[in-house]
């Protein structure tokens, strides 16, 4: 970790990271709306991250810890927010919380939808992942392809942009919860590398990276079930007025 940790309301010129022991691998970064803290990673507006129109993933675990206090928040931005809401960022990318529904989206700037998550339990941890590349998203919870949208490759022009978590420079869209293993990649992951994110750190789960052709029975395999399924309407047909069952050709 490389970052600047930044609280508007502490006067001490290096405030020292809140850290909360129970992440999902180590320790977490713990986020409050009042008052209201955010991280800018140091030297982001450098071009280093100018990489997304060609390709891009954003990942993390975020986990709500308490009732956030405003419509949406940002627990990861990359931009430029050109008012103080943040409502006119026009380039860049970010991971938001819509509040009043308890969902999270993933959100290209100049690609034009926002794609949301179903909602999220609060105070349970949940991976978050959006990617992009050529002007197609995708969006992904706990694994789980949610959907995608295309529209027009976005311009790059981000050399004065920030990344952030938790909140906006000027300390609004506050995040109220936990943030852990961020990852940033300059590539778009497949379906089945963000599935392995969330089982390297879920033991036990298993995740349907891609709907499988002839798996009737909707257990992401095929095999002698499915077959069976299969089999038990073998030779039925409601064809209207003849039927193969009782017109054999």
């Amino acid at each position: 970790w490389t970052g600047e940790y930044v609280d508007p309301n502490e006067l001490h010129p290096t405030p020292t990271p809140v850290y909360n022991p129970d992440g999902i691998d180590g320790k977490a970064f713990e986020f409050s709306a009042d008052p209201p803290t955010f991280i800018r990673v140091i030297n982001s507006n450098d071009g280093s991250f100018d990489f997304y129109p060609h390709g891009l993933t954003a990942s993390c675990w975020i986990k709500s810890t308490q009732p956030q206090t405003e419509n949406y928040t940002y627990p990861i931005l990359y931009g430029n927010p050109s008012d103080a809401s943040g409502d006119a960022t026009t380039r860049g990318w970010c991971i938001q919380n819509k509040t009043d529904s308890e969902t999270f989206g993933g959100h290209v700037f100049d690609v034009g939808a926002t794609i949301y998550s179903p909602a999220l339990t609060a105070n349970e941890w949940h991976m978050l992942t959006l990617t992009h590349v050529g002007g197609t998203i995708a969006f992904y919870a706990d694994g789980q392809l949610v959907g995608s949208y295309t529209d027009t490759t976005p311009s790059f022009t981000l050399m004065d942009s920030l990344l952030l978590m938790g909140a906006l420079p000027n300390g609004v869209r506050s995040y109220n919860g936990l943030l852990d293993d961020v990852r940033i990649y300059n590539y778009p992951l497949d379906p089945y590398q963000v599935a392995t994110l969330y089982t390297n750190l879920v033991p036990g789960a298993t995740i349907c990276a891609e709907p499988v052709a002839n798996d009737l029975n909707d257990d992401c395999i095929v095999n002698l079930a499915d077959f069976a399924i299969f089999a038990a309407s073998w030779l039925d047909c409601h064809e209207v007025p003849t039927c193969l069952t009782v017109n054999p050709q």
